[in-house]
């Protein structure tokens, strides 16, 4: 029978390097790696996250634009040739992207009022005279 300690380490190969502290560091190495990747990728996906929201926002705001211009234009035509005041578009609610907004033609600007995703409040007004918008303001949720 052979005499030696019970619970002896044998170096076998490249793996069992695990006595002197060589295959940990190795894994240690390798785990680091792992969390900067994990950490990079989610980084990239909450931009990426940011990106998607400022497009769907640009996105409602010019479609918002493209009506108040619709309804600028009819409104004009009408008060202008003299039709009757029931062909003038004073309120008009749309769906954009699933989002229910609102507008209002208050004669010298059109409101444009909508809920963002998180639930917040928009007003955008658009002045205009005659058939051109002059400015926009945004109002600013409090």
């Amino acid at each position: 029978m052979k005499k030696g300690k019970p619970f002896s380490w044998k170096s076998t190969g490249a793996a069992s390097k695990s006595r002197n502290g060589y295959a940990s560091q190795t894994m240690l190495v390798l785990f680091l790696f792992s969390l900067m990747l994990l950490s990079l990728l989610s980084v990239y996906s909450v931009q990426r996250a940011g990106l998607y929201a400022a497009m769907r926002q640009s996105t409602l705001d010019l479609s918002c634009l493209s009506h108040v211009k619709a309804m600028i234009e009819n409104n004009a035509v009408v008060r202008q040739c003299g039709y009757g005041d029931d062909l003038l578009v004073l309120h008009k609610e749309v769906w954009i992207d699933g989002t229910r907004v609102e507008l209002d033609d208050e004669q010298t600007y059109v409101a444009c009022r909508y809920e963002r995703l998180d639930g917040v409040p928009i007003v955008i007004r658009f002045f205009y005279s005659d058939q051109a918008i002059v400015s926009i303001e945004p109002q600013t949720p409090i």
